[in-house]
């Protein structure tokens, strides 16, 4: 098997973190739109058959930047992972990658480690416990082998694959008993590493980067049980993500009313410098709520959380925050304004400043998922799932815009 490289993802009432947070405040007037200029979008277009659709998500190869999406579709009580890719400024007709019938637990995730390679993997989840299941290419998504089984541990759920020097390294969880474990496997193999100690409580959405040498961060969201509140955990690691220790965010501060969707984000400045991000939503039935967060250390400070965004009516349950260098955009869809239509922030400072609230489109229904990969020039590819007509449900259709800063 071939190893492979890089892995790749208003503040009223609901201010959440009162203490400090160690580092400097950083909480800023938003910055006029114009001083930014905003994106120039295209119309948005669709590239998939109608049908009941789900979760889109998407990879670029580091090199060549080539965009690649998976996404679910629901048949007849049975989900498949579907796969396409960007040419010619388009995307080809999908096709299908997962062989054995299941419901896929938290959609499917797509990566890209080297130029021509992609690799996807989901939870498949039978009659019984949860199997971790991936597939991969290695002529750029034209062929892929068969599915096969990651390894032995059933109850996997929130996967998360990096590339951590010339390993590729899989972490998730698992639930024995009542408490969870969070799982790590170093090249498929059959047998795996000693479990990571966490925080008490119940883990959502893991993820992860690394700086493509020794250093691995993983990120997940700890909610307390019976309670609307949490914690964002972020662990790190030095020794290429063998031992793991707890970074304090927010002087541990909890987060109440959390949406339950958040993501951390990473910048490589230069040899020396990096930022580390954090973006998550509070709500209440009156407001919603974006707060940022970032780190110029390493993690070991985080300056306060402050809002980017904020909206009274509901946003997209998942939105999209992506980086490349200084250049940050975080985007969600609502009705504000009066008609649905894509919404974004952007900075050009690395999280600095934000720029107002901007519309990208109107041409939109209402995604529920929206996913996006940002090149080095800031450009972005973005893919949504959305009704195929706004007068009757025909199905949902995945569409694309891309747009330049």
């Amino acid at each position: 098997m071939r190893i492979n490289k890089y892995q790749i993802l208003f503040s009223l009432l609901l201010v959440m973190v009162t203490a400090g947070c160690g580092g400097r405040d950083a909480r800023r007037d938003a910055v006029p739109a114009d001083s930014l200029g905003g994106y120039n979008f295209t119309d948005p277009f669709p590239f998939t058959p109608t049908g009941r659709l789900d979760t889109p998500r998407m990879a670029s190869e580091p090199e060549d930047g080539t965009v690649h999406v998976v996404y679910l579709r629901n048949e007849s009580g049975i989900q498949t992972v579907m796969y396409s890719r960007m040419e010619e400024g388009t995307f080809i007709q999908p096709g299908s990658l997962s062989q054995h019938p299941g419901h896929k637990q938290g959609g499917g995730f797509v990566s890209s480690f080297e130029t021509d390679h992609v690799m996807a993997y989901w939870i498949n989840v039978p009659a019984t416990a949860g199997q971790l299941k991936y597939i991969e290419s290695d002529d750029g998504g034209d062929v892929f082998n068969r599915e096969s089984r990651l390894n032995e541990r059933n109850e996997a759920r929130w996967p998360c694959v990096l590339e951590i020097g010339s390993d590729v390294v899989s972490y998730f969880f698992i639930k024995s008993h009542d408490t969870y474990e969070l799982v790590v496997n170093r090249n498929f193999s059959g047998e795996d590493e000693p479990t990571i100690d966490t925080p008490q409580g119940n883990p959502f959405h893991l993820q992860g980067f690394t700086d493509g040498d020794q250093r691995v961060w993983l990120a997940y969201f700890v909610k307390q049980q019976n309670a609307n509140e949490g914690r964002i955990a972020l662990l790190s690691s030095e020794d290429r993500g063998v031992t793991f220790e707890r970074r304090n965010l927010f002087n541990d501060a909890l987060i109440e009313n959390p949406r339950g969707w958040f993501t951390v984000g990473y910048s490589q400045i230069d040899d020396e410098d990096e930022i580390i991000h954090v973006v998550y939503l509070t709500e209440s039935p009156e407001l919603t709520t974006v707060y940022y967060s970032h780190s110029t250390d390493g993690g070991e400070s985080f300056t306060q959380p402050y809002s980017i965004m904020q909206s009274e009516v509901a946003l997209a349950q998942s939105p999209v925050f992506l980086v490349n260098g200084l250049n940050l955009l975080y985007m969600t869809a609502d009705a504000d304004e009066g008609e649905p239509a894509l919404r974004y922030v952007m900075s050009a400072d690395g999280g600095e400043t934000f720029s107002s609230p901007l519309t990208g489109s109107t041409g939109i229904s209402g995604p529920e998922t929206i996913s996006g990969v940002m090149r080095a020039d800031g450009s972005v590819v973005l893919v949504y799932d959305d009704l195929s007509s706004e007068d009757s449900f025909e199905g949902e259709q995945l569409y694309f815009i891309t747009g330049t800063p």
